[in-house]
């Protein structure tokens, strides 16, 4: 079939529309993106809460060959995250 008629078709039917966009996707994802842009940021808003009750973090990891981060901070950023992370001397 034409890929425009096709187009044409599920337009005219959202059902028809729903139906092919439920057999393509993944159920997680069509879950996702049956969700009102609210309940999506209300989602996030607990996914990041979570993350940050694990111990996750936004800080930048720490670049060793960065001219911006002194010996002295990398060894301090790893200590207070608990990596293995090691610099040369």
């Amino acid at each position: 079939m034409n890929a425009a008629l096709e187009i044409e078709r599920l337009a005219a039917d959202p059902a028809a529309w729903q139906a092919r966009a439920e057999s393509l996707l993944e159920p997680e994802h069509f879950y996702w993106l049956s969700l009102s842009m609210d309940e999506r940021l209300a989602a996030l808003d607990g996914l990041f809460r979570d993350y940050q009750l694990m111990g996750g973090s936004l800080d930048p990891d720490p670049d060793p060959q960065s001219p911006f981060w002194s010996r002295e901070e990398l060894e301090a950023f790893a200590k207070s995250r608990g990596t293995s992370l090691q610099t040369r001397k």
